[in-house]
């Protein structure tokens, strides 16, 4: 029992009851008391509530929410409409490189449809294609010309030199080029006007894997009128499209001389560095010598691999005509020396409708498939036929606006 009078000490404790150490009542938390003077008075229950009818009824939630979806439709329309603008840039620098169609290259006329069938949208109302075409190629290599200055939403100006083409996709909805929003017309947005820029170029690549066949440049001026007179696409080639190439003599003369003359200039050889499926291990640059056999013997490899490309083209769509075209050399400066050296100067695309190669007593031959030729008009005497294409190399080689273009031209996006 305390003493009668003695008063606890603060922060004491009494049996059986009374403050606990601290302050704090029996079952109560420590710094309770504390805590309830911090808390302002008042009941503040419902106050969040309260707070959330306030901005409901003023519109911000609604703002906010129409800006969040608005947002994201018009970031995911932005995308697909570049998506369509790069496959649609790329596409019609292909039927530029290609000489495939006047319309095709000139006036971009599949601009929009290459355009919509790679957004994955049906929202692409407009695309427009100009740009540059190379010196010297013919009207329908070349596309129009851009009018004016580039577009706002082109990443920059146009490349100072070399050939490109330009689209600009637009987006479409019930009002022409503006799209329209989800939920920010319901506070009065008007909508989104979008439109994006892509550019491509195309050149000739400065080296590249090719064929173990190389063809002279002389013979390649001969057939092609110097490089502006190509089986061109989609015409489906005939007889009238075939050339015969000579291994010596004129490319095209009547009958094949069987004997090299002297000099021996061949107008077409082999490449000694190829492997088992007679194309080169590695690439081959423009510039280069390489070494040659004779443009009669083949070897039984690469025989075997001519044989394997000559048939009919199937595919005229396929930019590359992998399945058939030879991607071969195109050479000048022969060396009979060292049992033959060329230097490359550039890389056409052949298609081989029928050869027939004759070497002592062995004899490579195959009828066109075109003509139904077979022979060269003279005994021993060897020769290809065929024609050349113009072609769009698939892989990423470094090209050079400046170099001779003999055919095959690599296609890449520039912004």
């Amino acid at each position: 029992m305390p003493r009668l009078g003695h008063k606890p000490k603060a922060g004491g404790s009494r049996p059986g009851g009374g403050t606990r150490p601290g302050g704090a009542p029996p079952g109560g938390r420590p710094w309770s008391g504390v805590l309830n003077r911090l808390r302002p008075p008042g009941d503040d229950r419902g106050a969040i509530a309260t707070l959330f009818g306030i901005l409901l009824a003023s519109g911000v939630f609604l703002g906010l929410l129409a800006l969040v979806v608005d947002i994201g439709i018009v970031s995911g329309e932005a995308e697909e409409l570049r998506s369509g603008a790069d496959s649609a840039a790329m596409a019609v620098a292909v039927d530029c490189a290609r000489w495939r169609d006047a319309d095709e290259c000139r006036t971009g006329s599949s601009a929009r449809e290459y355009a919509n069938d790679n957004a994955n949208t049906d929202n692409v109302s407009g695309a427009t294609a100009c740009g540059r075409g190379p010196a010297g190629a013919p009207s329908f290599g070349r596309p129009q010309a851009c009018g004016g200055s580039a577009p706002a939403n082109c990443a920059s100006g146009p490349p100072a030199s070399g050939p490109y083409i330009q689209v600009v996709t637009t987006t479409d909805g019930p009002s022409g080029t503006v799209l329209p929003p989800v939920f920010a017309q319901a506070i009065g947005g008007t909508g989104w006007s979008g439109a994006t820029c892509a550019r491509a170029t195309w050149a000739p690549p400065t080296h590249m894997p090719v064929f173990g066949l190389a063809i002279s440049r002389s013979t390649w001026q001969q057939l092609t009128s110097s490089g502006t007179n190509y089986m061109r696409h989609p015409h489906y080639p005939d007889v009238t499209d075939e050339d015969r190439i000579c291994l010596y003599g004129s490319p095209s003369a009547g009958s094949c001389p069987a004997s090299p003359g002297s000099p021996p200039n061949p107008n077409f050889v082999w490449l000694d560095s190829t492997g088992g499926s007679c194309a080169t291990t590695g690439d081959v640059a423009v510039g280069n010598t390489v070494n040659v056999n004779n443009g009669d013997d083949p070897g039984g490899t690469c025989a075997g691999r001519l044989d394997s490309f000559t048939h009919p083209v199937t595919n005229h769509d396929d930019p590359t005509n992998s399945n058939v075209t030879l991607y071969v050399a195109v050479y000048d400066n022969y060396s009979p020396s060292g049992g033959g050296r060329v230097r490359v100067v550039g890389f056409g695309g052949f298609i081989s409708s029928g050869y027939f190669l004759k070497k002592g007593g062995t004899t490579y031959s195959h009828r066109s498939f075109l003509s139904g030729s077979s022979g060269c008009s003279a005994a021993n005497a060897s020769c290809l036929y065929g024609y050349f294409e113009r072609v769009v190399v698939p892989k990423n080689h470094p090209i050079d606006f400046g170099q001779t273009d003999y055919g095959v031209n690599v296609v890449r996006l520039i912004s």
